[in-house]
């Protein structure tokens, strides 16, 4: 075919998208192309040319410069989508979260749904009973409630940190914080609960009463060493806790009190109390404040207020629930519930920390009357008395630690069960974590039990419980509910997550010991490093806990992949055309999103003013009703990356300013990606107050509303958020797969749901008789088409980040544990590496290297294509070259100044604009680079095509199926739209190689002269007397001309005695009349 015939060939399109396979199918359904339909619902990589727009070409609207909008206006997609988006409008403000009954708790109601949504799917539109509002908001209230009670304390408590840093240059040491909290509990006055009556204590009664004298004050003289410093962080802190205290426990208010009362009451009612109890219910009657206080993170206390959490929860009669929520539970955070009653103390090991701080009467005075507590209590129990006799004459501590070898078996296993019984608890003076651990319990219990929280999700699961008897999907709702989503709203760990911890406490005690036991350890790090590590892995808490690891490693991996990214901070602003502006309409949308900015002058004065205040509390004050609805807390990647109290200030393992040198770093890399998700949401929200204005809702509504709209649509963090397969994983599980399953969840569930109960205002009936809404959907899949349209008449690619791309897609063959659809970074270099150690190609290892650099996706991308004058410019080349990315050569420019742009293998790609170069380094897809790689994809695709055209139709002539041969090459030119190329002389080289063993082919191959002859020597040597009858040809002449290797060859094809006398054994027959050397010799001979 002459090259004039293809002149009037178009340009190759953009990529064939989700939206665009059904045009593509219909248009080769409709010109008779039935394979050219399946490849292009299901393959469309594979399509050609002229398989792309068969009618358009027909009808030659293919081409000029209306062809893309030809091609735009006649997909059937998005003409189906227009016409149900006219047809199911957007509902107004008051009706798009109507559910009808069809859609509650719908992906509940499907198997394959039911891992993959969030809560938001799995209870859609439920309420319990006797309640006006949705089940999932109000344990969204719960959870918001934490967060915030967190938040709020939790920036207060680091306020004060920060100005101790600011004062003194570093932050509190380990001595410092023992000190601070000393102080909080009062040390520095007469111990509170061990002073007696008189000066004296007395112990026991009758003639074997023991007067002891009152301990006393055990720190005299703290306040006189702590300094300025010190003391402006103690008060600090005061005032701090008693602020929660004035919100946990003053503002309680009598239906609160009454809560905790009956819930005692209850307990006390069935036999079940206990000290604890008691003292609680006291204290809730008359909650009398203690001046001096410092919260209790108790060493040994798994079973406080167990069974008080078990009466609370105990109306969902169930074990596993009961034991789940049992676990790792820690003692409620409240001093003045649990009082001492010679019960409480500091930790020995705290207390000897402390050095001359305490007072060596007052210790030696407290270890008396705990010794002789102990005695009495030994003496009691009928112990006997030279065992008593003994205990009097030890110390405390060397009786604890000794006893086992001191006394008779008999005896010792009683005083081990008196010290279980009877020995005060410690608790620890370690300021940091206790006050992280206090913030954090306390916040739950505000929240479940003083708020009511607990209530309604108890309530609900009884109304579950009941349904499910008859109901199989009531039935596994209650299930997860019970199992999973009240223990995290209650603060404690699902069953998974305890099994976790307890397999990584044991791996870390273990790791302990080692370490304690190797010198050579000691050596590197020093006696400090050393004992610090081996107590925080024995304590396997704080900064050593596994929860904080991951997550401090998933902040890392986020660092990689999203950090110094515009590309994906730009992607990410798609959001709005993608959720948004389907659920309340596209101009809305925009709306919204000029009003975010117009607001957003006050949020930059305030954070780039003369007070410079924080990214959250500038949006508070810049975003009012934004901050009201708890949507303040930072976006997706905030909690991976923050440092928590614990981190920071209780291990410090980087000197203060190196904390907030890389603090600083880690928000910088992020602020892009940061920025584009609050700037989403902030429009989001904004569009929400626009769109309920307009159905005329009141401002309290109007903000409940926008909250909604901005969780429904953003995929927000949390437990009611999170799609229930990831809901207690790991966070390097999760990592990155939040989106596309929340957005798999909003296409098949959310979309079709929001608006399904509306009514309408004339009639008064539901406005969809089947129960669903399907305009939302259509919207979707409408804004994503003339988006992807309207990106290709601009240079740019955005299906990625549209329908299409944002939905999780099966990874194709050669990738990293494909076809799994969703590779959080961890695994995919842990895969990468397994497939490195079984193949010895660690190709795919090294392109995942991104992946452990932080910004490191965005740097490989950018680093070979930096001009030289730029400093890194050579590393960056030297580096891409390494690594197989693409690199620019600028030493030889074009006359028009493009750049010479290399393959990470060495090829030259093109020549190209530095613009372009810019574009692709930020990941802004699109332009002539990605043209070009798109061409050559579709050129390998096309090459590969046509060689295995031409193998099939040679095969078919090979064997005189002269039909098969003829359907192949129609349809070969049908589809290519010029003739199958293939020649008679093709066909006799295929016959010969056919004949032609692979020995003679790879000989054939090897240079001549010695390469050749020595492999031929070899052949020969190796198959001795059966050469010939292997190869069906004398190896000695493997290195004659084809024409001598062909009649030696035919010579023997025929032959009666050939193959008969050699190497036959006596199962081996040979028939004469069919020996040959390939396929139809004897029967038919090939059409020659």
């Amino acid at each position: 075919m002459p090259l004039t015939d293809f002149q009037g060939i178009n340009p190759l399109g953009r990529e064939v998208a989700a939206t665009d396979r059904p045009g593509l199918a219909l248009q080769n359904a409709f010109a008779g192309d039935l394979p050219g339909a399946w490849r292009s619902m299901f393959q469309p990589k594979e399509l050609t040319k002229g398989e792309r727009n068969v009618l358009l070409k027909k009808w030659g609207l293919d081409s000029g410069p209306y062809a893309q909008v030809f091609r735009t206006l006649t997909n059937p997609v998005l003409i189906l989508a227009l016409a149900v988006s006219h047809k199911f409008p957007v509902p107004a403000g008051n009706n798009i979260f109507k559910l009808s009954k069809t859609v509650q708790g719908l992906a509940a109601k499907f198997p394959i749904l039911r891992k993959i949504a969030s809560m938001q799917g799995l209870f859609q539109g439920m309420k319990r009973s006797g309640a006006t509002a949705d089940f999932v908001d109000e344990f969204g209230a719960i959870i918001r409630d934490v967060n915030d009670f967190r938040g709020k304390h939790g920036e207060s408590f680091a306020g004060h940190l920060e100005r101790f840093r600011r004062n003194t240059g570093h932050l509190p040491s380990l001595k410092e914080q023992r000190i601070v909290a000393s102080w909080l509990d009062g040390l520095h006055m007469p111990l509170r609960g061990f002073q007696g009556k008189h000066g004296t204590i007395r112990i026991g009664s009758g003639e074997t009463t023991a007067v002891v004298e009152s301990i006393g004050t055990l720190m005299p003289n703290l306040e006189q060493k702590m300094g300025g410093a010190l003391h402006q962080l103690g008060r600090g802190f005061r005032e701090t806790l008693d602020a929660q205290w004035q919100e946990v426990f003053v503002s309680l208010g009598p239906k609160g009190r009454k809560r905790i009362l009956s819930a005692i009451q209850k307990q006390k009612s069935v036999g079940i109390t206990d000290d604890i109890s008691e003292s609680m219910a006291a204290f809730i009657r008359d909650p009398n404040k203690i001046p001096f206080f410092f919260p209790r993170r108790l060493l040994q206390s798994e079973e406080d207020f167990r069974r008080l959490i078990s009466v609370l929860t105990e109306s969902t009669s169930s074990k596993k629930f009961a034991g789940s929520a049992k676990r790792k539970i820690s003692a409620w955070a409240s001093p003045e519930v649990y009082k001492r009653k010679f019960q409480m103390l500091p930790s020995s090991q705290d207390l000897d920390a402390m050095g001359d701080l305490v007072d060596p009467v007052a210790r030696s005075r407290l270890d008396t009357l705990m010794r002789s507590r102990l005695v009495d209590k030994a003496r009691v129990a009928g112990v006997r008395g030279s065992t008593l006799a003994t205990m009097k004459k030890l110390p405390l501590r060397e009786l604890e630690k000794n006893y086992p070898t001191l006394f008779q078996p008999a005896e010792a296993q009683k005083i081990a069960g008196l010290l279980a019984e009877h020995s005060p608890r410690e608790y620890s003076l370690k300021l940091m974590p206790v006050i992280s651990q206090y913030n954090h319990t306390l916040a739950g219990t505000f929240a479940w039990t003083v708020k009511g929280g607990g209530e309604k999700a108890v309530q609900m699961l009884d109304d579950l419980k009941i349904r499910g008897k008859v109901d199989a999907v009531a039935r596994y709702q209650a299930s997860i509910l019970e199992e999973t989503y009240i223990p995290i709203a209650m603060g404690r760990g699902t069953l998974r997550n305890t099994m976790r911890s307890q397999l990584w406490s044991q791996a870390t005690q273990q790791l302990a010991v080692k370490i304690e036991t190797s010198p050579g350890m000691r050596k590197i790090l020093g006696d400090k490093a050393t004992d610090m590590l081996i107590g925080g892995m024995r304590s396997s808490k704080g900064a050593f806990s596994l929860l904080n690891l991951e997550r401090k490693a998933a902040g890392y991996f986020y660092l990689s992949t999203l950090g110094l990214n515009p590309g994906s901070a730009l992607k990410n602003t798609l959001q709005l055309v993608l959720t948004t502006g389907p659920m309340i309409g596209y101009k809305t949308a925009a709306a919204g999103l000029g009003e975010a900015m117009r607001k957003s002058h006050k949020y930059f004065a305030l954070r780039l003013g003369p007070r410079r205040i924080g990214h959250e509390a500038a949006l508070r004050k810049a975003y009012p009703e934004f901050a009201k609805t708890g949507l303040v807390a930072s976006p997706i990647t905030e909690e991976a990356i923050q440092n928590s109290l614990i981190n920071a200030y209780e291990i410090a393992a980087l000197p203060s300013a190196g904390v907030k040198v890389a603090d600083k770093i880690q928000r910088g890399m992020m602020s892009m990606f940061t920025a584009s998700e609050t700037t989403v949401r902030l429009a989001t929200f904004e569009a929400g107050m626009l769109h309920a204005r307009r159905a005329k809702m009141p401002i309290e509504a109007s903000i409940e509303f926008s909250r909604k709209l901005v969780e429904k649509t953003q995929f927000l963090t949390g437990p009611q958020n999170t799609p229930f397969f990831l809901l207690d994983r790991s966070p390097l599980t999760r990592q990155l797969a939040q989106f596309p399953l929340r957005m798999l969840e909003f296409v098949t569930t959310t979309a079709f749901s929001l608006g399904s109960g509306a009514i309408n205002p004339k009639t008064g009936k539901e406005m969809n008789l089947l129960g669903f809404n399907p305009g939302t959907f259509a919207r979707m899949v409408a804004g994503s088409v003339l988006a992807m349209e309207l990106g290709e008449a601009m240079n740019l690619n955005m299906g990625d980040a549209l329908l299409g791309g944002a939905l999780p897609t099966f990874q194709p063959a050669g990738k990293v544990l494909a076809p799994i659809p969703i590779v959080p970074p961890f695994f995919q270099i842990l895969g990468a590496g397994a497939i490195g150690l079984g193949s010895g190609d660690f190709t795919e290892l090294m392109r995942s290297t991104p992946l452990v650099i932080p910004g490191g996706v965005s740097a490989f991308r950018i680093m070979g294509l930096v001009p030289p004058g730029v400093p890194g410019a050579k590393l960056g080349q030297a580096m891409a070259k390494t690594f197989e990315r693409t690199y620019a050569d600028y030493s030889q420019p074009a006359p028009d100044g493009r750049v010479a742009v290399f393959s990470g293998r060495g090829t030259l790609k093109g020549f190209y604009r530095p613009w372009e170069l810019v574009r692709y380094g930020m990941g802004v897809k699109g332009g002539d680079l990605e043209k070009e790689s798109r061409l050559l994809e579709t050129l390998v695709k096309n090459r590969d095509t046509i060689r295995e055209e031409r193998r099939s139709y040679m095969d078919a002539r090979f064997v005189n199926n002269a039909k098969g041969a003829a359907q192949i090459a129609e349809g070969f030119a049908k589809r290519f739209g010029f003739p199958l190329p293939v020649s008679e002389k093709d066909m006799k080289a295929m016959q010969l190689r056919r004949q032609m063993t692979r020995l003679e082919q790879v000989v054939r191959t090897m240079p001549p002269g010695p390469a050749r002859e020595q492999i031929i020597e070899l052949i020969g040597a190796t198959l001795g007397t059966t050469g010939e009858q292997v190869l069906g040809i004398d190896p000695a002449l493997l290195g004659e001309t084809s024409k001598v290797r062909q009649a030696a060859r035919t010579a023997n094809v025929g032959r009666t005695n050939f193959n008969a006398r050699t190497n036959l054994s006596p199962l081996d027959t040979v028939d004469p009349n069919t020996i040959g050397r390939q396929r139809g010799v004897n029967r038919q001979q090939p059409p020659f």
